[in-house]
């Protein structure tokens, strides 16, 4: 359930969390999605976190994609080395110019077909923020 926070008008933010996601499988699967309602035009910040457990796979790539408003096709990965344990984490935040509406923001997660251990989401974050107008006011 996603949570939204107000505070005096300016620091406008929207979050969900979802933790526990056991055995991701080799296919894209939506992990976690937030729609916020219809936001005003201005800056936010849109940002993730999370913490995959990789069961001591080492050097096979976990696989990410963002969806929704500012989603792509791009898939990003991750993977622990031969002196890793089995844990990895990742946060990444990026501004974004908005005319206005709900965004949604989601994470898509699947292993590569080659990872033959269990790979788990410990847990997934995702932000979005309203930092300001546009023009700097």
């Amino acid at each position: 359930m996603a949570t939204y926070i107000k505070a005096n008008d300016v620091y406008t933010f929207y979050t969900q969390k979802e933790s526990g996601l056991l055995n991701i499988g080799t296919a894209f699967q939506e992990v976690i999605t937030i729609t916020t309602p219809s936001l005003a035009e201005g800056k936010y910040v849109i940002g993730y976190a999370f913490e995959l457990n990789f069961d001591s796979q080492k050097n096979q790539p976990a696989i990410f994609q963002l969806t929704g408003t500012f989603g792509s096709a791009t898939e990003f990965s991750s993977s622990i080395g031969d002196n890793d344990v089995g844990l990895k984490n990742r946060a990444y935040w990026f501004p974004k110019d908005w005319a206005g509406g709900p965004i949604t923001v989601g994470i898509n997660f699947k292993k590569s077909a080659s990872f033959s251990a269990q790979l788990d989401v410990n847990f997934v974050d995702v932000v979005v923020r309203y930092v300001g107008r546009i023009d700097g006011a």
